[in-house]
Formats: structure tokens, C-alpha cells, sequence
């Protein structure tokens, strides 16, 4: 493995701490998806990158790898310093840290350290599963997190389900504090439901009249940061057929990459990630 170039990014604000040197997480279980922070000693190290998850054979799916970069031969800190690390939240489950480190001023083999800090995080409230269907008829696609409403559209005539849906929470149980209320509309006139976990296109969509009549939440999800899902979930894409002018509007939402890409070759418009999948809980 050489230098960070196998390294998956993870977002994360680092700062140096005047304390002790201890190992530690705050707080001491963090709660599902929620920011919480961490503090290791570096020791050995010049200066830090930021913070990396690592999915390497041998380390484990669960390892964080706190990364460390050399900044030339002038620049040099203290053989041991404690780091704070503000993460922006995890999926749930046991995590280790590990430190690392390139072992010359080129780039090269790391130096990987193991720390004394093993975490948990806590378990998410369970999770509702979002059904996808097409109507044969209208070639529209629609998603539905109600087990009722997906029971009801698999007996009729025109629906199929398709794909293999995604992980949400209900609109009205319990949910991560950094899930987002779902908004659902449908517009009689293109015959289309549209959904959005945007709080400020929600609420224009509600202002202004442009025929979409809005149905309340359908359920709490996960948004992405800058394009990004927390580690720990999948991204679930947004696609739009671009017929407007034919008054034939109607958007797709998938969780695989693959179908993305097929329906942008096929010439949808790819609107990137729209919500993050998790991990299905308490089912």
C-alpha cells in the first residue's frame, strides 16, 4: 500500500489539543450518523491530513486511519501531541483507531500504529423500507415508504416493483437527529410524484403555484454533504427525463450507480445524490 492513495476521504476538522495525552471518544458511545469527536496522540508524526476511513483487507471494514503527512524537513512537532478530530457521524457498530504515517519525505510505505481507542456507535431507530415501482402505462417511476400503499399499487395492473428500493425512516417514528423530514408532492398534471429532502425547495414548492399539490412528509432520510453520504451508507441518486415541454415530468431515485449511469446513457438527467441509504435496523 502505497502513500494515501487506497485511502477513502472522510470529512473532518482537526485541531491540537493542550491536554493530556489520552485516547478518547466524546461522547463516550456516539449516537448514530451524529458528529461526535475523537482525540489520539500522534506520536512520531510532522503534521496531519485529514482524517481517512480505511477498507483494507487486513484492517477491517471498521478501522479509522488517522493520516499523517510529512511537510518538509524543516517542519517538525513535538514526538507526542494529542489531536482532536470533530467527525461528522458514523454508521453503527465497533470501531478501532489506527494512526499512520509515511515513513519518508517522498512518498512511500505507511507506518500504520495502533492506538488504545476502540469505540461503539450506538444503534440507529429502525429503519422503513422505501419501495420502487414503474408504471408500465405512463413509464413513470415512484417510490413509496408506506408497506400499505407499496401492498395496494403491487395488486394493480401497470405496476411493477423495480430495483431494490432504499433504507429511510418513517415520517412520524423515531429517526437520527440528522435526518431531514421528506417532502412529497404530486402534480395531476404530468401525473408525477416528486420528492425532496431540501428544506428551502420544499417550502416553494408549497408557495408558489406551479401545479405540484403537496402531500405532507413521506418520510426522514440522510442528505448528502457536498455530494457525500456518511460513511456507513449508500448514496441513492436523483434522475429527471428532461420532458417537461411534453408534459410528461417524472424523476427516478436509485441506489445503484450502475442504473444511474444506464439511465443518464439512455438520456435522463443525472441530478446526483439526492439521499444516503443506511443500514437496515431493528427488521
Amino acid at each position: 500500500m502505497k502513500g494515501l492513495a487506497r485511502l477513502s476521504f472522510l470529512v473532518a476538522v482537526l485541531t491540537y489539543s493542550t491536554g493530556s495525552y489520552a485516547d478518547f471518544v466524546e461522547p463516550e458511545e456516539p449516537a448514530a450518523y451524529e458528529p461526535f469527536t475523537i482525540e489520539v496522540n500522534a506520536i512520531g508524526a510532522n503534521t496531519y491530513s485529514p482524517v481517512h476511513l480505511l477498507n483494507e483487507p487486513g484492517l477491517g471494514d471498521r478501522t479509522l486511519l488517522i493520516g499523517f503527512l510529512k511537510q518538509g524537513a524543516d517542519f517538525t512537532l513535538p514526538p507526542s501531541m494529542p489531536l482532536q478530530i470533530d467527525l461528522p457521524g458514523l454508521a453503527p457498530g465497533t470501531y478501532t483507531v489506527k494512526t499512520a504515517h509515511l515513513a519518508g519525505l517522498t512518498d512511500g510505505d505507511l507506518v500504520i500504529r495502533d492506538t488504545d481507542l476502540t469505540f461503539t456507535v450506538a444503534d440507529a431507530p429502525p429503519t422503513q423500507y422505501a419501495h420502487a415501482f414503474f408504471n408500465i402505462g405512463t413509464e413513470h417511476y415512484f417510490v413509496t415508504a408506506s408497506d400499505e400503499e407499496a401492498e395496494t399499487l403491487t395488486r394493480k395492473d401497470g405496476r411493477e416493483i423495480v430495483d431494490f428500493g432504499f433504507n429511510v425512516w418513517h415520517a412520524e417514528e423515531p429517526a437520527p437527529s440528522t435526518a431531514v423530514p421528506v417532502c412529497r408532492f404530486y402534480s395531476s398534471l404530468v401525473n408525477s410524484h416528486f420528492y425532496t429532502g431540501d428544506e428551502e425547495e420544499c417550502s416553494k414548492l408549497q408557495a408558489e403555484d406551479h401545479g405540484w399539490e403537496y402531500e405532507g412528509i413521506a418520510f426522514q432520510a440522510l442528505i448528502p454533504t457536498d455530494g457525500a453520504c456518511p460513511v456507513g451508507t449508500d448514496p441513492v441518486w436523483r434522475l429527471f427525463n428532461n420532458r417537461v415541454a411534453e408534459l410528461d415530468s417524472n424523476h427516478r431515485f436509485v441506489a445503484s450507480q450502475g442504473t444511474y449511469r444506464m439511465m443518464i446513457a439512455k438520456g435522463w438527467l443525472g441530478e446526483g445524490v439526492a439521499f444516503c441509504s443506511s443500514a437496515a435496523t431493528g427488521e
